[in-house]
Parts: C-alpha cells; structure tokens; sequence
C-alpha cells in the first residue's frame, strides 16, 4: 500500500540511513536524487552539516526542481546560520509544492532567527490552514513563544491558544510541543511540567530523542515564566536547556541568545 502525504513527510523527516549503505548504493546509482537526499540525512545525523549540504545541492543537480531536496538543503542551511539561503530554497520547495505545511514551518523557524519575527508567524498560521488540527502543537508553541518573548505581546500570546482544539491528540514526535501546550493552557501544572518516567514511555524511541524534546519543553517554560512574571523561573529553565543543549534545535538556538542577553552563560 503506498504511504499517504503525511506518511512520507514523516519517513522523510526521521529516516535514519546507514552512511555506508547509502554510499554503496549512490555507486551503483550515482543519478539517482532519491539516494542524494538519503545522503543527506545520513550525513546530517552523523552530525556533518557542510557535508549534508553538499549531498542535497548534488541531488539538485540531477532533479533541479525536487521540493524535497530543496527542504532538506534549506534546513541544514538553517542550522549552519546562512539563514537568507535558507529561506530561499525553503520558499522554492513551498513553491513547488504549497500542501506541504512541514517546507513552511522550517521557513518559519529561518525567519525568526533571522529576527523577522511577524514573517515567522504568519507562516506559522499559513501552516495551521494546511495541517491537520492535531499536528498543530508546534505552531502554537513558536507562536505563544514569539509573540510573549520576541514581539512582547501578551495579547496575541493567549489568542494564540485557540487556534486548535484544547484536547488536541498529537503525533508521537510532538510530545514535548503538546506537553507546551498543556502548560499554556493551564492544563499542566509548573511542577509537573517536566516528567521523565512519563518521556521515556511516551516520547519517540530514538537516539537523543528526550534531550530533543527537553530543548523544547524549557524553551516553552521560560517563555512561560516571563509571561507569568516569574523571572528567577525563566533563569531557571534556561539554565536547566544549557545543561542538555542539542546545538541543531531551534529552541536551543532561541534559547543560547536570550542565556546570553541574562548573563547566564
């Protein structure tokens, strides 16, 4: 049975090739821009950014117009900081294909570390009119979080809260936005926040996956500190982010420049 949109987008966000397999089949197949873009990930989750870059402009040399391979460069671009090419090649691959929410999303994340914040979020709601209501914890979380630390506008903060269900079913691989949520919502106690007995049940069963979803959650409970005014909390959970940093997150990354604004590292 073929998988469905939101079936390959997922396979395609989380495939973990094996870098020498995938190599031995490029040498079989070096035209092949499906096994360029395997590179890619496999290079990427092998922690070599500048070469994962490498291997998704080579697949678009043999398929110049694959949104994939478009998606793919621009959110390593991302990570590396060349964030105006990221935001080039990830408006191609919404171009080529404008169903996709995921090629938006990334976007999203390249214009609010390039500090074009309103940009950010308009994305981040144009992504809310293509998902499902159930994918849309992350888009809540970046928007909550903008609109509180960024744009200083509580207003819209809160708003923000209603744009899905309150009792919204997420994915798997949306546990620490959902857990977000929950706490936005009042529907998760401070305290109770973080439970790691709970993430190690709940959360994708991948290498690193809890510190991914850790970088998130105290990204959420700082911005939430600050719009509660409860500032030695915000030092707290930015204190707490530094010791289990994924340097590739977005929340980090979010997370490193407001540590520093605080004096905290």
């Amino acid at each position: 049975m073929a998988m469905s949109k939101n079936d390959m987008m997922h396979h395609k966000l989380m495939m973990r090739p094996e870098l020498d397999k995938v190599r031995a089949a490029l040498a079989e197949s070096p035209d092949d821009p499906d096994l360029w873009y395997e590179l890619g990930m496999a290079l990427s989750n092998a922690g070599d950014n500048e070469a994962a870059i490498d291997a998704f402009s080579h697949g678009l040399i043999l398929a110049p117009f694959d949104a994939f391979l478009h998606f793919g460069r621009g959110r390593k671009l991302n990570v590396a900081g060349h964030f105006w090419q990221a935001i080039a090649d990830l408006t191609l691959a919404t171009r080529l294909d404008a169903t996709e929410w995921t090629f938006l999303y990334y976007r999203a994340t390249s214009y609010s570390l390039k500090g074009m914040y309103e940009e950010a979020c308009e994305d981040f709601k144009g992504c809310l009119r293509i998902a499902d209501p159930n994918e849309g914890c992350a888009m809540v979380h970046w928007l909550y979080t903008t609109y509180v630390l960024e744009l200083h506008d509580l207003k819209r903060a809160q708003e923000s809260l209603s744009l899905i269900p309150a009792h919204v079913t997420p994915p798997q691989m949306d546990y620490g936005y959902h857990r977000c949520f929950l706490l936005y919502t009042g529907q998760v106690s401070k305290e109770a926040f973080v439970d790691i007995p709970e993430m190690e049940q709940k959360c994708l069963k991948t290498p690193g996956r809890i510190e991914l979803e850790l970088n998130t959650m105290y990204y959420g409970l700082f911005a939430y500190c600050v719009a509660t005014g409860d500032e030695a909390g915000a030092d707290e959970a930015l204190k707490k982010l530094l010791k289990i940093a994924v340097p590739q997150a977005f929340g980090y990354q979010k997370a490193l420049a407001f540590a520093r604004q605080r004096g905290l590292c």
